[in-house]
């Protein structure tokens, strides 16, 4: 037999037990075996008792193996490294190896380069007799690039990033043999993983499917008519007839729906009952344009399919999903409960790698969070960045939240590790504290105060409040606050053409008269819309020597043009 010299110890210890979320299919349902489904009253691999209530939505679903007749492949493995393609061959000797449990998280204390190949090899003995065609393999997935090899042959080919971070699983016939077998696995651990991370199963059996844990739906988009994939993860023991919560989870670079599979997110959202969406970031594109409406389409497909809360919709994601996070939550702050990220840009420049995506300063502008801080005003934020990240500096989100700080934001929050570096380890680290902190958080339907600036058309506004930009892509904003009666217009920028106020989303039909306090010159027309009747309008100042006003009356819009500062009363009746 061909030996392999013992690896330095490597390891410095399992870091997390076996995960809940199981084995999944990233290919279409059509692809999968088509036996009959696993039951819904007790999902494999949920705690004992768990009577999960409701049905999972058709076309969530994920390849899986009946519960009777599984041969367990778990357990005692064995994990080296620098052994070359020898690491695949069924005669090569692994006694000396590491011993390690499957499935887990393996962390070394440093990784020797940017990509480290691991070995991790499995032998097992197949009782006589068994209908070895009829047999499907499990091996759940690794975060990264893997490929899986039986016996010296490799079982299906991984492509480097559609297929990174993918569960495996092969129909039969598989190449097994009687009496010994072995399994081969190598991983490629980057910076990034910090290790090894296995998720899901490790056992062969007979194949079906189930619609708990971690399932993929595939759906064609309306935003550019791909076919897109996304996942989901549906707790194993929730009840599935109520609303639940929401927690939008964004890959980072090159990132695709497979990437949180080994995430401790998973293992609390199980706990929580929260719902896990992970879309398709479509590609190295800093959420932008197509990107952040796919991100808000895939939002909307899980909610159409599934019983969500929508005031319980929270967005979360690490590094480039960090930033998108952000992005998104900042863009649209009335859709969302609360966003948190994982060292993620709050600025970009074209100076750096950025430049190549964004081109030009206006778009880097768009989706830069600091150019509009304020509109988070009504928004829990959560930032956790490590003083050590060696790829996004902390001052990136450091620079975020001062600038929270400076509009006395207190419902926003800054951890900054001293260590921890660019790593899914942080996240791991901080999952439990983001999942309460997403549980916890809902939405706010009618704020007293709104901010909202952009300079791009496809953000119109948030809550109440609605701002039409004279000219992209020159930013715009305005910032007002309405209570018992009272709206104070603390600003309205030169780069709007008008801002609007919902007159329905405050119930100002009810009133009789509408004071303004106008606290600053206005760059722009203030506009009262959505007003059923707009009939014997009359504007007077209440805190001195009467001016002329012009009233444009369009239907249900009272166009009050630029007030200038002071107190005002404004009749429709």
């Amino acid at each position: 037999m061909d030996g392999a010299a013992a690896p330095q110890p490597l390891l410095r210890a399992i870091t997390a037990p076996p995960r809940e979320p199981a084995e999944a299919n990233p290919q279409p349902a059509e692809a999968s075996p088509q036996p009959a489904e696993v039951s819904e009253l007790e999902p494999p691999g949920a705690p004992s008792g768990c009577r999960p209530s409701g049905e999972a939505p058709s076309g969530y679903q994920a390849n899986a193996l009946e519960v009777e007749g599984r041969i367990e492949l778990g357990g005692a493995w064995r994990l080296g490294e620098q052994v070359g393609s020898r690491g695949r061959r069924p005669d090569l000797d692994d006694s000396a190896w590491s011993a390690v449990e499957v499935p887990g998280v393996w962390r070394p204390d440093a990784l020797p380069g940017k990509r480290t190949p691991y070995w991790l090899r499995r032998r097992f003995t197949l009782p006589p007799g068994l209908d070895r065609d009829r047999l499907a393999l499990d091996l759940g997935g690794r975060v990264g690039r893997s490929e899986v090899w039986l016996n010296g042959t490799r079982i299906k080919k991984m492509e480097p990033t559609r297929d990174a971070s993918a569960p495996f699983f092969a129909p039969g016939p598989l190449p097994l043999v009687e009496g010994e077998n072995v399994l081969a696995v190598q991983v490629i651990a980057t910076q990034t993983t910090g290790g090894v991370l296995w998720y899901g199963d490790a056992a062969l059996g007979t194949p079906t499917t189930r619609r708990r844990g971690l399932v993929y739906h595939q759906f064609t988009s309306e935003v550019d008519g791909t076919r897109q994939q996304l996942a989901v993860y549906v707790p194993r023991c929730a009840d599935l007839s109520r609303p639940l919560p929401l927690l939008v989870a964004l890959p980072g670079w090159n990132g695709n729906p497979h990437v949180f599979g080994a995430s401790r997110l998973l293992e609390e959202a199980e706990r929580r009952d929260l719902l896990v969406l992970v879309p398709d970031p479509r590609g190295n594109v800093l959420y932008t344009d197509k990107s952040e409406r796919g991100v808000l389409e895939a939002v909307a497909v899980v909610s159409r399919d599934f019983s969500v809360d929508p005031d319980r919709v929270g967005l979360t994601g690490t590094s480039m999903g960090g930033a998108g996070a952000l992005q998104i939550g900042y863009h649209y702050p009335d859709r969302f409960a609360a966003v948190s990220s994982f060292y993620g840009d709050s600025t970009y420049e074209l100076t750096t790698y950025a430049g190549k995506i964004l081109k030009q300063q206006s778009v880097a502008d768009r989706y830069s969070v600091l150019r509009f801080a304020a509109n988070a005003r009504n928004l829990p934020v959560l930032l956790i960045h490590a003083e050590d990240d060696p790829v996004t500096p902390v001052r990136q989100s450091r620079a975020l939240f001062e600038a929270s700080q400076r509009l006395g934001f207190d419902h926003h929050a800054l951890h900054t590790p001293p260590e921890g570096g660019h790593t899914l380890k942080l996240v791991d680290d901080f999952a439990a504290e983001v999942v309460a902190f997403h549980a916890s958080a809902r939405r706010a339907r009618r704020p007293e105060r709104v901010s909202f600036r952009a300079n791009a058309r496809a953000y119109p506004g948030s809550h109440w409040l609605e701002v039409e930009l004279r000219a992209e892509p020159r930013f715009g904003g305005a910032d007002m606050s309405y209570r018992d009666g009272v709206l104070t217009v603390h600003a309205i920028g030169r780069g709007l053409q008008a801002a609007r106020v919902s007159a329905p989303d405050l119930e100002l039909e009810a009133l009789e008269a509408l004071e303004v306090d106008v606290q600053a010159p206005l760059g722009a027309p203030l506009w009262l819309v959505g007003l059923k009747r707009a009939e014997a309008v009359g504007v007077e100042r209440l805190d001195g020597a009467s001016e002329p006003v012009v009233v444009e009356v369009d239907g249900g819009e009272l166009r009050l043009g630029e007030l200038a500062p002071g107190r005002w009363r404004v009749r429709w009746r």
